[in-house]
């Protein structure tokens, strides 16, 4: 393991804040670069997406909807 390369946690973190618009623009701008050239970036990327857009989802519905159901 390279001990200047970040974790798997990290990484995870950094795409997270990118996609919740927490990152400063010239640091969003490489981590777009770094994503487009690493296909495993890419679908860590995709994947937490569709996580962040399912929480935002969910998060709309009244909670004495979901205990209709």
């Amino acid at each position: 393991m390279n001990p200047n390369q970040p974790s798997r946690e990290e990484i995870e973190l950094r795409l997270t804040a990118l996609l919740l618009g927490e990152r400063p623009a010239d640091e969003a701008a490489l981590l777009r670069y770094t994503i487009s050239q690493d296909a495993d970036l890419q679908k860590l990327h995709d994947e937490l997406a569709a996580t962040i857009i399912f929480v935002r989802e969910v998060e709309k519905v009244p909670a004495d909807a979901t205990a209709e159901k």
